[in-house]
């Protein structure tokens, strides 16, 4: 019988769930005449999602959500955000040198990407 069919929970299913999940994380918040806003949320020692597609102009606005400080870190280290301790933001505006991996200096196995496409 089909997975949809038995009400039992299978690990696709648990699998496509997350990857749904992942992919509205990565939806903009709004957007302007100053680019696109997206939100980047870090719970559980993640960055989430943890690869985003944006725009030079773009703003990214990174929220800890866990006890622990973090800042997300390029992997070049030709930028960062300051640390943020729970509950705090930080936003920065995406130029083309942001392509590629970036992590937390804090926590280095923290790591995500951002593809900085043209406009």
């Amino acid at each position: 019988m089909p997975e949809e069919f038995t009400g039992q929970t299978t690990r696709r299913g648990l699998m496509a769930g997350a990857a749904a999940a992942g992919a509205l994380a990565a939806l903009p918040v709004s957007a302007g005449q100053d680019g696109t806003l997206y939100e980047i949320e870090i719970r559980d020692f993640r960055f989430n999602p943890e690869r985003l597609e944006v725009k030079p102009g773009d703003r990214i606005r990174w929220t800890n959500r866990d006890r622990a400080p973090h800042n997300a870190t390029g992997d070049d280290r030709s930028w960062k955000t300051n640390n943020m301790r729970r509950k705090e933001s930080e936003e920065v505006t995406v130029t083309a040198a942001m392509d590629g991996g970036y992590f937390c200096s804090i926590h280095p196995q923290m790591k995500a990407s951002l593809v900085v496409v043209s406009a």
